[in-house]
């Protein structure tokens, strides 16, 4: 008898000036794939494989959705032993390409990563000695700013996100460490509520970090009906058009009328090749 493959896991990035979405494509769980989603024409653009760790909550779009800034872990007998790029790192590339076009080694999986301020300004997660750009992989016209405060994981820079993303937080959470049998456990979630641009609708986001995995629970409402979205590892969130867009089960969903919902594309049937960058996604 056959055994069912559990769903991939599916976050999204939208860019915040154009119809571009990146979404992060987790499985099996030492691979993740990038995929351009063009949200004015629907079209789907399957990008390359990565075989180690992404942390989507530490990445960022540049606001035309041109540049991608991530944050890698590859560990293995080569990169355990590499001094020169290390076993974890924060890039940026082009997407749905990985190619590192700017490269800061890092050497642990302590923050890292960063936030795009502008198309041409980066908001580096790494603390200023730790800064300093491969010199094979510069940030060419970016004005990067260090973080003198970077601490964490991928908090307090994911919330940084969803706050300039128009997530508002409505209640506070209480999330204590208890020690390193526990890690985390949240006593009070987190609740946000971000308004699409047609302020007609709303989605309500419950936010808890327990041992060290986050879970996100939604509700969306417009002013007759609630759509709730419960599956582990789910997502949603508006589109730059306002539409309600949900990504669950392998699967990315978004509205078609009054909170109803149609199926776009089903990724759990992409599997891991090797696909070269092409050469405008290798230089500046």
């Amino acid at each position: 008898m056959t055994k069912k493959l559990p769903n991939c896991r599916l976050f999204p990035i939208f860019a915040r000036e154009k119809s571009v979405c990146v979404i992060f494509r987790r499985g099996p769980s030492k691979w993740t794939q990038l995929i351009l989603w063009n949200t004015e024409t629907d079209e789907i653009t399957n990008g390359q494989w990565f075989k180690g760790r992404i942390y989507e909550r530490r990445c960022d779009l540049s606001p035309d959705g041109t540049k991608l800034i991530y944050f890698a872990q590859k560990i293995n007998s080569k990169t355990i032993n590499d001094d020169e790029y290390t076993y974890a790192w924060t890039a940026i590339s082009k997407p749905p390409y990985l190619t590192a076009l700017a490269l800061w080694a890092k050497g642990d999986c302590w923050h890292g990563g960063g936030l795009f301020h502008t198309n041409y300004t980066v908001f580096l997660n790494h603390k200023p000695e730790i800064a300093k750009p491969h010199p094979n992989h510069l940030p060419n016209g970016l004005k990067i700013i260090p973080n003198s405060a970077a601490c964490g994981e991928d908090d307090p820079i994911y919330s940084q996100r969803l706050d300039r993303d128009g997530w508002n937080v409505v209640q506070e959470w209480k999330v204590n460490y208890e020690g390193s049998n526990k890690f985390y456990v949240t006593h009070q979630p987190e609740i946000r509520e971000k308004i699409n641009k047609n302020s007609n609708k709303i989605i309500q986001m419950e936010r808890s970090l327990n041992e060290l995995n986050y879970e996100e629970k939604f509700v969306v409402k417009n002013k007759t009906n609630s759509l709730s979205i419960n599956e582990k590892g789910a997502w949603a969130d508006f589109d730059q058009y306002g539409r309600v867009t949900v990504f669950k089960e392998g699967k990315l969903f978004v509205e078609q009328n009054d909170l109803e919902l149609i199926e776009l594309a089903n990724f759990n049937i992409n599997k891991p090749e090797i696909l070269e960058s092409p050469e405008w996604a290798k230089h500046w």
